[in-house]
C-alpha cells in the first residue's frame, strides 16, 4: 500500500512538473488551465523546500541547475528579455531534479522511474486513440501530446522509461514503440520520422554491442555538432537534393527553414556573447522572402534549430555551458552504466539532437534523458544494496 500510494505521488509530480502532453489542449478551458498552472507551481515549490530544508548539502547536478539558471537570467538582463517567460522554462526541470535528488535519497528511485514509464504509455496510448480526432478538436497537425514536429520527443522519454524499467523484450516496450512509430507517421513530420528511424535500426542492432556505445558519443559530442554547424551555414543538405525531396517529399529549403537561418544567422552576428534574451514566444525572426515555388513569405517564427535559437536567446556562454553539461552527463553514463543502458540512453540523445536540427522544443528533453540516466544509475546502487542486504541475512 505504501508503495503503491508513492508511485501516485510520483506519477502525478512528474506529469505536473515536466508537462509532457500538449499544454495548448486547455486553451478552451481557462479555469482548467489555471488549475494545472497553480498546482504545477505549488509542487515546485513544495518540492523546493523539502529539498532545502530537509537536506543540508546541495548535490553537483543541482549545482549546475543553478548555474545555468543563472547564465540565461544574465543574458535575459542584458537583451532586454522578459523575466516571466525565463522563470516558467527553469522552474519546472530544477524543481524536477530536486524530486529525483530526493527520491534517490529515500530509496525511491526504481518507484519513480516505474512511474514514469506507466505515465508515459498511459499517455501515449490516449494519444495513439485519438490521432482520428485530433484535427477535430486542436486543429491540423495538432495532437493531445504535441505538435507534430515534437511528437518523437514525448516518445523518447517514454521509451527510455519503459527500456529502463521493463526491458526491451517485455511487451510493453514493444506495444509502446509499434504506436509510437503509428503516431509519428500519421504526424508526417521528417525530423521525426528521421528519429525514429535511427532508433529502431539501432534497436535491431542491438545495444548490447560494446563498440556501440564509443561510437555514439563521439556522434554525439562532435559528429553532431559538426553536422549541425554544416547543414544551417554551409548547407551540405544540398547535395542530397534527390533524398530530400524524393523520400521526405521536402525542398531543397528545408520547408523555408533556410530563409528563417539566413535571418537568424544575422541577428546573432550582431549580439553573440550574450543574445537578446527570453522572449515572451519563441517566435523571434520575422522572415521576409521572395519564393518562386510557393508564396511569398512575411512571418515570424522560431529558429526551427535549437542551436540556431539558443545563440539568439542567451549567446555563445551559455550554449558553452550547455555543451559542457551534455558531455559531463554522456561521461557519466559511460562511466556508471551498463553497456546496454549507456548505449540506449546515447541512442535517445542522438535521435532528439536529430529532431533539434530542424526544430527548436528546448533543451528540456535533453535535460530530462539525462536526469533519466541519472536515476537509473541510482537504481544500480538500489539493486547493488539490496542484493547485499540479501546476502548477509
Amino acid at each position: 500500500m505504501k508503495i503503491h500510494k508513492k508511485l501516485i505521488i510520483c506519477s502525478v509530480v512528474f506529469l505536473l512538473l515536466t508537462r509532457i502532453f500538449n499544454y495548448a489542449i486547455f486553451d478552451q478551458f481557462a479555469l482548467l488551465k489555471l488549475v494545472y498552472a497553480r498546482s504545477s507551481q505549488f509542487v515546485a515549490l513544495t518540492v523546493c523546500f523539502l529539498y532545502v530544508f530537509h537536506y543540508k548539502k546541495i548535490s553537483l547536478s543541482i549545482i549546475w541547475g543553478f548555474i545555468y539558471t543563472v547564465v540565461l537570467f544574465i543574458a535575459t538582463i542584458l537583451g532586454s528579455g522578459n523575466y516571466y517567460s525565463i522563470i516558467q522554462r527553469i522552474y519546472p526541470l530544477v524543481s524536477f531534479l530536486m524530486f529525483i535528488e530526493i527520491q534517490i535519497k529515500c530509496g525511491c528511485a526504481r518507484i519513480l522511474m516505474k512511474a514514469i514509464a506507466n505515465v508515459c504509455f498511459v499517455l501515449t496510448l490516449v494519444e495513439f486513440m485519438l490521432l482520428p480526432l485530433s484535427e477535430l478538436y486542436w486543429g491540423e497537425y495538432i495532437y493531445f501530446l504535441s505538435g507534430r514536429n515534437q511528437m518523437y520527443i514525448v516518445f523518447a522519454i517514454g521509451l527510455l522509461s519503459i527500456c529502463f524499467y521493463y526491458g526491451v523484450h517485455d511487451i510493453r516496450y514493444k506495444l509502446y514503440l509499434g504506436m509510437s512509430i503509428i503516431c509519428i507517421l500519421y504526424g508526417e513530420s521528417s525530423s521525426n520520422l528521421l528519429a525514429i528511424t535511427f532508433f529502431v535500426l539501432l534497436a535491431i542492432v542491438g545495444f548490447e554491442r560494446k563498440c556501440l556505445r564509443k561510437i555514439l558519443s563521439v556522434a554525439v559530442l562532435v559528429l553532431y555538432p559538426l553536422l549541425n554547424m554544416g547543414i544551417v551555414i554551409f548547407r551540405i543538405h544540398e547535395h542530397f537534393a534527390f533524398f530530400i525531396e524524393t523520400i521526405l517529399h521536402k525542398n531543397i529549403t528545408l520547408t523555408s527553414r533556410t530563409y528563417i537561418w539566413d535571418t537568424a544567422l544575422e541577428l546573432i552576428k550582431q549580439s553573440p556573447f550574450w543574445g537578446y534574451g527570453i522572449a515572451v514566444t519563441s517566435n523571434v525572426f520575422h522572415v521576409i522572402a521572395d519564393r518562386i515555388d510557393a508564396p511569398d513569405i512575411d512571418a515570424w517564427y522560431s529558429g526551427h534549430n535549437q542551436y540556431i535559437q539558443m545563440l539568439y536567446e542567451s549567446g555563445l556562454v551559455s550554449l558553452l555551458l550547455l555543451i559542457f553539461l551534455i558531455t559531463y552527463g554522456v561521461k557519466k553514463l559511460n562511466r556508471f552504466m551498463s553497456n546496454v543502458d549507456a548505449s540506449l540512453t546515447l541512442t535517445i540523445i542522438f535521435s532528439l539532437l536529430i529532431v533539434m536540427v530542424a526544430e527548436a522544443p528546448g533543451w528540456d528533453s535533453i535535460f530530462i534523458v539525462l536526469f533519466l540516466s541519472h536515476l537509473q544509475i541510482s537504481c544500480y546502487e538500489e539493486r547493488r544494496l539490496n542484493c547485499k542486504y540479501a546476502d548477509t541475512t
